[in-house]
Protein backbone atom coordinates (compact mmCIF):
# COMPACT_ATOMS: atom_id res chain seq x y z
CA UNK A 1 0.00 0.00 0.00
CA UNK A 2 2.81 2.38 0.80
CA UNK A 3 4.39 1.77 -2.61
CA UNK A 4 1.16 2.48 -4.46
CA UNK A 5 0.54 5.52 -2.31
CA UNK A 6 4.00 6.89 -3.12
CA UNK A 7 3.52 6.28 -6.82
CA UNK A 8 0.12 7.97 -6.71
CA UNK A 9 1.66 10.99 -5.01
CA UNK A 10 4.38 11.19 -7.66
CA UNK A 11 1.77 11.02 -10.43
CA UNK A 12 -0.23 13.82 -8.82
CA UNK A 13 2.88 16.01 -8.57
CA UNK A 14 3.82 15.31 -12.20
CA UNK A 15 0.30 16.09 -13.39
CA UNK A 16 0.33 19.37 -11.46
CA UNK A 17 3.69 20.34 -12.97
CA UNK A 18 2.42 19.50 -16.44
CA UNK A 19 -0.61 21.73 -15.95
CA UNK A 20 1.59 24.56 -14.78
CA UNK A 21 3.90 24.15 -17.77
CA UNK A 22 0.95 24.13 -20.19
CA UNK A 23 -0.45 27.28 -18.61
CA UNK A 24 2.96 28.94 -18.76
CA UNK A 25 3.35 28.10 -22.46
CA UNK A 26 -0.16 29.34 -23.21
CA UNK A 27 0.52 32.57 -21.30
CA UNK A 28 3.58 33.20 -23.47
CA UNK A 29 1.63 32.65 -26.71
CA UNK A 30 -0.23 35.51 -28.35
CA UNK A 31 -3.50 35.03 -30.14
CA UNK A 32 -2.89 34.51 -33.86
CA UNK A 33 -5.17 36.12 -36.44
CA UNK A 34 -5.43 35.71 -40.18
CA UNK A 35 -5.07 38.79 -42.39
CA UNK A 36 -8.80 39.34 -42.86
CA UNK A 37 -9.56 39.25 -39.15
CA UNK A 38 -6.50 41.37 -38.40
CA UNK A 39 -7.52 44.08 -40.87
CA UNK A 40 -10.99 44.16 -39.39
CA UNK A 41 -9.54 44.53 -35.90
CA UNK A 42 -7.19 47.35 -36.99
CA UNK A 43 -10.12 49.27 -38.52
CA UNK A 44 -12.35 48.84 -35.50
CA UNK A 45 -10.02 49.21 -32.52
CA UNK A 46 -8.09 52.27 -31.38
CA UNK A 47 -4.81 50.53 -30.46
CA UNK A 48 -3.58 47.25 -31.95
CA UNK A 49 -0.05 45.88 -31.49
CA UNK A 50 0.90 43.17 -33.98
CA UNK A 51 3.89 40.84 -34.05
CA UNK A 52 4.88 39.70 -37.55
CA UNK A 53 7.17 36.66 -37.72
CA UNK A 54 8.32 34.60 -40.67
CA UNK A 55 10.93 31.84 -40.91
CA UNK A 56 12.52 32.91 -37.63
CA UNK A 57 15.69 30.88 -37.16
CA UNK A 58 17.36 33.23 -34.70
CA UNK A 59 14.81 32.74 -31.93
CA UNK A 60 14.14 36.48 -31.71
CA UNK A 61 10.47 35.99 -32.50
CA UNK A 62 10.08 33.89 -29.35
CA UNK A 63 11.77 36.66 -27.36
CA UNK A 64 9.41 39.32 -28.72
CA UNK A 65 6.34 37.16 -28.17
CA UNK A 66 7.40 36.38 -24.60
CA UNK A 67 7.93 40.04 -23.74
CA UNK A 68 4.72 41.14 -25.44
CA UNK A 69 2.82 38.47 -23.54
CA UNK A 70 4.34 39.75 -20.31
CA UNK A 71 3.14 43.34 -20.92
CA UNK A 72 -0.19 42.43 -22.51
CA UNK A 73 -2.23 42.90 -19.36
CA UNK A 74 -0.62 46.27 -18.63
CA UNK A 75 -1.32 47.42 -22.19
CA UNK A 76 -4.94 46.30 -21.91
CA UNK A 77 -5.35 48.19 -18.63
CA UNK A 78 -3.60 51.41 -19.72
CA UNK A 79 -4.50 51.65 -23.43
CA UNK A 80 -7.22 49.07 -23.91
CA UNK A 81 -4.90 47.74 -26.60
CA UNK A 82 -5.05 44.47 -28.48
CA UNK A 83 -1.78 42.50 -28.61
CA UNK A 84 -1.87 40.02 -31.50
CA UNK A 85 0.39 37.83 -33.57
CA UNK A 86 -0.16 37.79 -37.33
CA UNK A 87 -0.41 34.55 -39.25
CA UNK A 88 2.65 33.01 -40.85
CA UNK A 89 3.38 34.39 -44.34
CA UNK A 90 1.05 37.33 -43.78
CA UNK A 91 0.50 39.50 -46.84
CA UNK A 92 0.39 42.56 -44.58
CA UNK A 93 3.98 42.02 -43.48
CA UNK A 94 5.44 43.13 -46.81
CA UNK A 95 4.26 46.68 -46.05
CA UNK A 96 6.55 46.88 -43.04
CA UNK A 97 9.54 44.57 -43.55
CA UNK A 98 11.79 43.37 -46.35
CA UNK A 99 13.67 40.64 -44.48
CA UNK A 100 12.80 37.71 -42.22
CA UNK A 101 13.44 39.50 -38.93
CA UNK A 102 10.47 39.80 -36.57
CA UNK A 103 8.77 43.18 -36.63
CA UNK A 104 6.31 44.75 -34.20
CA UNK A 105 3.83 47.28 -35.61
CA UNK A 106 1.81 49.61 -33.41
CA UNK A 107 -1.48 50.68 -35.04
CA UNK A 108 -2.97 53.89 -33.61
CA UNK A 109 -6.45 54.42 -35.11
CA UNK A 110 -5.21 52.49 -38.13
CA UNK A 111 -1.95 54.48 -38.53
CA UNK A 112 1.07 52.16 -38.18
CA UNK A 113 4.33 52.87 -36.39
CA UNK A 114 7.34 50.57 -36.31
CA UNK A 115 8.49 49.56 -32.83
CA UNK A 116 12.20 50.52 -32.86
CA UNK A 117 13.33 48.86 -29.63
CA UNK A 118 14.45 45.47 -28.41
CA UNK A 119 12.51 42.62 -26.85
CA UNK A 120 12.39 44.31 -23.46
CA UNK A 121 9.30 44.61 -21.29
CA UNK A 122 10.02 48.07 -19.84
CA UNK A 123 11.10 49.53 -23.18
CA UNK A 124 7.95 48.26 -24.85
CA UNK A 125 5.69 49.82 -22.24
CA UNK A 126 7.50 53.16 -22.55
CA UNK A 127 7.37 53.24 -26.36
CA UNK A 128 3.73 52.18 -26.67
CA UNK A 129 2.69 54.78 -24.10
CA UNK A 130 4.68 57.55 -25.84
CA UNK A 131 3.66 56.69 -29.43
CA UNK A 132 -0.09 56.51 -28.76
CA UNK A 133 -0.77 59.45 -31.13
CA UNK A 134 0.45 59.99 -34.68
CA UNK A 135 3.57 62.22 -34.72
CA UNK A 136 3.63 63.04 -38.45
CA UNK A 137 2.14 66.39 -39.44
CA UNK A 138 -0.18 66.53 -42.45
CA UNK A 139 0.65 69.40 -44.80
CA UNK A 140 -1.59 70.71 -47.57
CA UNK A 141 -1.57 73.60 -50.03
CA UNK A 142 -3.75 75.49 -47.54
CA UNK A 143 -1.60 75.17 -44.40
CA UNK A 144 1.88 74.75 -45.88
CA UNK A 145 2.88 78.43 -45.72
CA UNK A 146 1.30 78.97 -42.32
CA UNK A 147 3.05 76.02 -40.68
CA UNK A 148 6.46 76.12 -42.37
CA UNK A 149 6.78 79.88 -43.04
CA UNK A 150 8.64 78.92 -46.21
CA UNK A 151 8.33 82.30 -47.94
CA UNK A 152 8.87 84.60 -44.93
CA UNK A 153 11.92 82.81 -43.54
CA UNK A 154 10.50 82.85 -40.01
CA UNK A 155 11.88 80.22 -37.65
CA UNK A 156 9.49 77.30 -37.14
CA UNK A 157 12.20 74.68 -36.71
CA UNK A 158 13.65 72.21 -39.17
CA UNK A 159 11.24 70.38 -41.47
CA UNK A 160 11.61 66.93 -43.02
CA UNK A 161 8.81 66.54 -45.57
CA UNK A 162 7.88 63.47 -47.58
CA UNK A 163 5.85 63.93 -50.75
CA UNK A 164 3.55 60.96 -51.37
CA UNK A 165 0.97 59.86 -53.90
CA UNK A 166 -2.19 57.75 -53.58
CA UNK A 167 -1.02 54.99 -55.94
CA UNK A 168 2.54 54.77 -54.56
CA UNK A 169 3.35 51.38 -52.98
CA UNK A 170 6.74 52.53 -51.75
CA UNK A 171 5.03 55.46 -50.01
CA UNK A 172 2.74 52.99 -48.22
CA UNK A 173 5.75 50.96 -47.08
CA UNK A 174 7.32 54.11 -45.67
CA UNK A 175 4.36 55.10 -43.47
CA UNK A 176 5.36 53.06 -40.40
CA UNK A 177 9.03 54.10 -40.58
CA UNK A 178 8.05 57.75 -41.14
CA UNK A 179 5.82 57.66 -38.05
CA UNK A 180 8.64 56.16 -35.98
CA UNK A 181 11.08 58.81 -37.20
CA UNK A 182 8.60 61.54 -36.29
CA UNK A 183 8.00 60.15 -32.80
CA UNK A 184 11.71 59.63 -32.12
CA UNK A 185 12.49 63.28 -32.99
CA UNK A 186 9.32 64.88 -31.69
CA UNK A 187 10.05 68.37 -30.33
CA UNK A 188 13.35 68.61 -32.23
CA UNK A 189 12.32 68.02 -35.84
CA UNK A 190 9.07 68.60 -37.70
CA UNK A 191 8.36 65.47 -39.73
CA UNK A 192 5.51 65.82 -42.21
CA UNK A 193 3.99 64.44 -45.38
CA UNK A 194 2.04 66.03 -48.21
CA UNK A 195 0.00 64.33 -50.92
CA UNK A 196 1.12 65.31 -54.40
CA UNK A 197 -1.91 63.80 -56.11
CA UNK A 198 -4.56 65.67 -54.12
CA UNK A 199 -4.24 68.26 -51.35
CA UNK A 200 -0.59 69.12 -52.08
CA UNK A 201 -0.58 69.42 -55.86
CA UNK A 202 0.25 73.15 -55.94
CA UNK A 203 3.05 72.86 -53.39
CA UNK A 204 4.49 69.86 -55.25
CA UNK A 205 4.66 71.85 -58.48
CA UNK A 206 6.28 74.73 -56.61
CA UNK A 207 9.08 72.49 -55.37
CA UNK A 208 9.30 70.63 -58.68
CA UNK A 209 8.63 67.27 -57.03
CA UNK A 210 9.23 64.25 -59.26
CA UNK A 211 8.07 60.71 -58.66
CA UNK A 212 7.11 60.12 -55.00
CA UNK A 213 8.29 59.36 -52.50
CA UNK A 214 10.47 62.46 -52.58
CA UNK A 215 11.92 64.26 -49.60
CA UNK A 216 12.81 67.82 -48.65
CA UNK A 217 14.92 68.58 -45.60
CA UNK A 218 14.61 72.30 -44.88
CA UNK A 219 17.28 73.80 -42.62
CA UNK A 220 19.84 76.62 -42.84
CA UNK A 221 22.48 74.46 -44.50
CA UNK A 222 20.02 73.17 -47.08
CA UNK A 223 18.81 76.72 -47.67
CA UNK A 224 22.37 77.86 -48.39
CA UNK A 225 23.00 74.92 -50.69
CA UNK A 226 19.79 75.60 -52.61
CA UNK A 227 20.64 79.32 -52.89
CA UNK A 228 24.10 78.56 -54.29
CA UNK A 229 22.57 76.09 -56.73
CA UNK A 230 19.82 78.46 -57.91
CA UNK A 231 21.88 81.71 -57.99
CA UNK A 232 25.51 80.77 -58.66
CA UNK A 233 26.45 84.09 -60.31
CA UNK A 234 25.03 86.15 -57.48
CA UNK A 235 26.81 84.03 -54.88
CA UNK A 236 30.03 84.29 -56.87
CA UNK A 237 29.58 88.05 -56.89
CA UNK A 238 29.12 88.15 -53.12
CA UNK A 239 32.26 86.07 -52.67
CA UNK A 240 34.32 88.03 -55.20
CA UNK A 241 33.30 91.51 -53.99
CA UNK A 242 35.14 91.40 -50.63
CA UNK A 243 38.23 90.00 -52.36
CA UNK A 244 38.10 92.77 -54.96
CA UNK A 245 37.71 95.48 -52.29
CA UNK A 246 40.60 94.01 -50.30
CA UNK A 247 42.83 94.10 -53.38
CA UNK A 248 41.82 97.71 -54.18
CA UNK A 249 42.51 98.74 -50.59
CA UNK A 250 45.88 96.96 -50.71
CA UNK A 251 46.98 98.71 -53.92
CA UNK A 252 45.82 102.09 -52.61
CA UNK A 253 47.97 101.66 -49.54
CA UNK A 254 50.93 100.63 -51.69
CA UNK A 255 50.47 103.66 -53.94
CA UNK A 256 50.44 106.01 -50.94
CA UNK A 257 53.56 104.43 -49.46
CA UNK A 258 55.63 104.97 -52.64
CA UNK A 259 55.40 108.83 -52.68
CA UNK A 260 56.23 108.89 -48.98
CA UNK A 261 59.34 106.81 -49.52
CA UNK A 262 60.41 109.07 -52.42
CA UNK A 263 59.97 112.18 -50.26
CA UNK A 264 62.08 110.63 -47.51
CA UNK A 265 64.83 109.85 -49.99
CA UNK A 266 64.90 113.41 -51.43
CA UNK A 267 65.00 115.00 -47.97
CA UNK A 268 67.85 112.72 -46.91
CA UNK A 269 69.90 113.57 -50.06
CA UNK A 270 69.39 117.31 -49.48
CA UNK A 271 70.70 117.03 -45.95
CA UNK A 272 73.80 115.20 -47.15
CA UNK A 273 74.53 117.83 -49.81
CA UNK A 274 74.24 120.58 -47.20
Amino acid sequence: MMRWGSMWGVLVVLASLECLLVRRVQANNLETLEDGELLKLIRQEQYVIVLFCENDVSGRCVDYETELSAVREDLVDSLNAWVIRAQEKSELRKNFATDNDPVVIYFRRGVPALYPGTANEEEMLAVFSTYRESCVQELTDTNFEHLTQASTGATTGDWFVMFIRDDCEECDRMIARWETLACLHKGRLNVARINKSSTGAVTSRRFEVGIPPEYIFDDLIQLCVDYIRDYPLMVAGFVALPIFLALVFYFLLRSEEKPRSKKKKTTSTKKKSN
